[in-house]
């Protein structure tokens, strides 16, 4: 590696650190006054529910497969939001093996509070970039998860 490949090397691990952790920080901060909601996986379930659901109910083994999760981190997780009166499961009445999960009313709630909160926040930071500025580093971004991508691909077939 070159000096040049390594100034590059080291800047990019450091801004993609620092931007991981201000996002990070900027999410909670923006969430402190929402209820304990879990948000992301409320959201998650929300999605998996409109993408492979139906009537706002989706079956565990598809979130399962969606979310790209193992059972066990699904099951705490649902226990969590069910003990929150967040979610709730049911089993299917034609096949008692399967079982089903979707959001309650306070969820739903707790998911739109939530989404509200994180808008407004990234509206000022989008406002704070600029629109061109922000338009431009969404694009840099969706190349970066590409080339990101790329190589994950490459290193999961060695």
């Amino acid at each position: 590696m070159t000096s040049e490949e390594e100034k590059r090397f080291r800047e990019l691990l450091v801004q993609m650190g620092r931007v991981s952790r201000a996002g990070q920080r900027g999410i909670t901060l923006a969430l402190r006054g929402a209820p304990r909601c879990h948000y992301l996986f409320l959201e998650r379930l929300h999605s998996a529910v409109e993408h492979c659901g139906k009537d706002g109910w989706v079956r565990i083994s598809d979130l399962t497969a969606v979310l790209h999760e193992t059972p066990p981190a699904i099951s705490r997780a649902l226990r969590t939001l069910e003990q929150d009166g967040l979610a709730r499961r049911t089993t299917d009445p034609e096949d008692r093996r399967k079982t089903f999960v979707g959001l309650t009313p306070e969820g739903e709630a707790a998911r739109l509070a939530c989404e509200q909160e994180l808008r407004a926040y990234f509206c000022a930071v989008i406002d704070d970039l600029g629109l061109e500025r922000s338009e431009q580093l969404c694009r840099d971004m969706a190349g970066l998860s590409e080339a990101l991508e790329r190589q994950n691909k490459e290193l999961g077939t060695r």
